[in-house]
């Protein structure tokens, strides 16, 4: 009864052992060149020149059963050059390029020129082979990165957008006080809502819609005491517009539009049409919603009333310039 236990307590051990060793799998071309010392082995890579008289005799993999592949190369490695070496080979040419298992893989070959001692089987030998496998994988992630980041361009960063602006505007044109153009006010600064929705496309180019509404007070003086007012601008139009990735992280685009216009004060309401230019620069914290910052240029004409007296280079209407801020929605 002991011995059965302890032998099947050795099988169970042994079999453990077993399953976390590495998996070595050879396949031989010829077996007509004689076993040699793993010291005479020349480590190569894919990327090296064979020496003169070189044939191929087949190739070798060695699997891992472990996950940390850093300690372990060194030992696969090895397990794959006494496999060259005991089948006659004496130039292992090792695949560089990290597999996903970590597997060490390469082609054995036989050579009848001399062995070059520094790329011989070494220690040191076998840490420049890791390094460099360690290196390609570095290129290959920042490669995939670069990519991705072209894909998003290509894709869906470019397409519908919803934006929703809020900031100051300025009339940078003159608001005359008196109806015969005698005294006017300038440079009042009011507040704006912003709403547009863009379909760019999958290039980049594309038309959308503007929903504006600004608010402004006016301070008039008078001789005495000063008038507060206020007036409304709201405008509803189209744009052609077109934008842009930025590397990964930035957006822009910019738009020009047309459409309807209206100008309430707290005596009058009057309606005309405007001309609208944005220029946008966004930064995305995710594929789909972005924070931005948008320059506005719109100017509004309106019909001039009968009796108005205003110089004759100037058109009947209000000019805006403003810089507005919120969010983005990406779809």
């Amino acid at each position: 009864m002991k011995k059965t236990l302890v032998f099947g307590l050795f099988g169970i051990f042994a079999a453990m052992l077993t399953g976390c060793s590495p998996k070595v799998m050879t396949d031989m071309f010829t077996y007509e060149h004689a076993p040699v010392n793993t010291s005479e082995v020349m480590l190569l890579t894919t990327a090296d020149s064979m020496p003169d008289r070189s044939l191929y005799i087949g190739r070798v993999q060695v699997v891992p059963r472990s996950t940390n592949p850093g300690q372990e190369y060194i030992k696969l490695m090895g397990l794959a050059v006494r496999e060259t070496a005991q089948n006659g080979g004496n130039v292992l040419v090792v695949d560089a390029r990290p597999s996903k298992d970590y597997r060490v893989q390469g082609m054995i070959a036989h050579t009848e020129s001399a062995t070059i001692d520094s790329l011989a089987y070494s220690p040191q030998r076998v840490r420049q082979l890791w390094q460099l496998s360690q290196q390609i994988q570095d290129v290959r992630l920042q490669t995939a990165e670069g990519k991705s980041a072209v894909d998003s361009i290509k894709g869906k960063s470019v397409g519908a957008m919803i934006k929703v602006n809020m900031g100051p505007v300025w009339t940078t044109s003159k608001i005359y006080t008196m109806s015969d153009g005698s005294d006017y006010v300038k440079g009042l600064r009011g507040y704006a809502i912003d709403f547009s929705l863009t379909n760019l496309g999958k290039k980049g180019y594309g038309f959308g819609g503007d929903f504006f509404l600004s608010r402004t007070e006016v301070d008039i003086p008078q001789k005495l005491w000063s008038v507060d007012a206020s007036y409304t601008l709201l405008y509803f139009g189209i744009h052609y517009a077109a934008g842009a990735q930025i590397g990964r992280r930035f957006f822009a685009d910019t738009s020009l539009g047309v459409g309807a216009a209206m100008y309430t004060d707290d005596g009058q309401t009057e309606g005309g049409f405007g001309l609208r230019y944005t220029i946008n620069l966004e930064y995305k914290v995710s594929k789909s919603i972005g924070i931005g910052i948008e320059g506005i240029s719109q100017t509004y004409y309106f019909k001039r009333p009968d009796g108005f007296k205003q110089p004759k280079n100037e058109s009947y209407g209000i000019k805006h310039l403003g810089v507005l801020m919120g969010v983005r929605f990406h779809f």
